[in-house]
């Protein structure tokens, strides 16, 4: 008898954990949903975010290749929009976004699901790469 107590109870601890599990991410799920609707402009384009903070001495380089890659693009008559982020100032989109460290690009496809994280310094090859190949 007290085993069958003791075995419901660590059950539904069980099943309370993995309800508040479920929960959480459901939770994390519609706040990202909701970001991306407040910070894009719904396109028909696929959307980079570009989390950057003005202590970063790499940033300013990757705004080059993020041109770069624009440039790339274009030439293949392809464009995307871009949202300039500062990690710093806006936390909690960044957190949202799980975002570490900066530089980091996160590529958005037409739907403004992610299709690509680039936590770090980026080339413009891999960020035009990663456009074509999600379109």
């Amino acid at each position: 008898m007290i085993e069958r107590l003791v075995l419901s109870f660590f059950l539904i601890a069980a099943l309370s954990a993995a309800a508040k599990i479920i929960l959480s991410f459901l939770a994390w799920r519609m706040r990202r949903t909701f970001l991306v609707h407040r910070t894009s402009v719904h396109h028909s384009q696929p959307v980079l975010l570009y989390f950057w903070s003005d202590r970063c001495s790499q940033c300013k380089t990757q705004e080059r290749e993020i041109s770069a890659a624009q440039n790339i693009l274009r030439q293949f008559g392809k464009q995307f929009d871009i949202r300039k982020i500062n990690a710093l100032e806006d936390r909690k989109t960044a957190e949202l976004y799980r975002v570490m460290t900066v530089p980091t690009v996160i590529l958005l496809d037409e739907d403004e699901q992610p299709v690509a994280v680039h936590p770090g310094f980026t080339r413009a090859k891999t960020i035009s790469e990663q456009y074509l190949r999600s379109a």
